[in-house]
Formats: C-alpha cells, sequence, structure tokens
C-alpha cells in the first residue's frame, strides 16, 4: 500500500493487539501512519474496538478497515476518492467480509457496548 503514490494523502492508524503491559494504548508516529499498540488482542475487532474507545467524540470520521494481510491494486486509491460517505453512516457488504469495509465513527459509536464486550485480555 505505502508503494501507491497517493498513500502519503491519507492518515493511516495501524492498531496491533498483543501489547500487554501498563499502558492500556501506546502511540508511535512515523509520517502521516499512527501505530497504536493495545494492550489486549481481540483479532478483528480490536481496531474497532479502540476507535470507540480513544475516538468516540470524532463523529464525522469515517475509516476504511482492511486487514493487514490484504495487497491492494493500482486503483485502489481512486476509487476509495470516488466513494461520497458524507450523508452515510454504514455501507453494507453484501459477502463475507471479515469486517473489512467502510465504518464511519457514527455507527461504530452506536454498536459501542457490542464491540467492548469482545475485549479479549
Amino acid at each position: 500500500m505505502k508503494k501507491h503514490p497517493e498513500f502519503n494523502e491519507y492518515d493511516v492508524l495501524v492498531f496491533i493487539g498483543g501489547n500487554f503491559g501498563e499502558h492500556d494504548y501506546i502511540f508511535e508516529k512515523s509520517g502521516n501512519i499512527t501505530y497504536i499498540k493495545c494492550n489486549y488482542n481481540s483479532i478483528d475487532y480490536t481496531a474497532l474496538i479502540a476507535l470507540v474507545e480513544l475516538y468516540r467524540g470524532n463523529i464525522d470520521e469515517h475509516y476504511f478497515y482492511i486487514h493487514d494481510t490484504c495487497e491492494v491494486g493500482d486503483t485502489f486509491f481512486s476509487k476509495l476518492k470516488s466513494i461520497d460517505v458524507s450523508d452515510v453512516s454504514s455501507i453494507k457488504i453484501y459477502t463475507k467480509s471479515m469486517n473489512i469495509g467502510i465504518y464511519s465513527q457514527t455507527i461504530l459509536n452506536k454498536f459501542r457496548d457490542l464491540l467492548i464486550s469482545k475485549k479479549q485480555f
């Protein structure tokens, strides 16, 4: 993903589960990437849990969630830019997604209790 020129136009959050220590979260910044080490490991829910705990006040934000094992094609960023999320709180995916997709902070906040219940220490 980093090899694409458009990559630097985005703020990228990378959530790393299983960083068990004395702090709930540890932040490290490198360019446009913020690495967030989480003191729990809830597999596909780790990032979503962190978003409701750390960013719940950012109700106008939308996030594209993708797993670290995924690769993107040459047109990924242009397609991502073409999606109008200005008046959307959720976009349904009609196939198995493993949580990959676009999430609004508003919809994540609505499911806060469910997400927090998935938190595994």
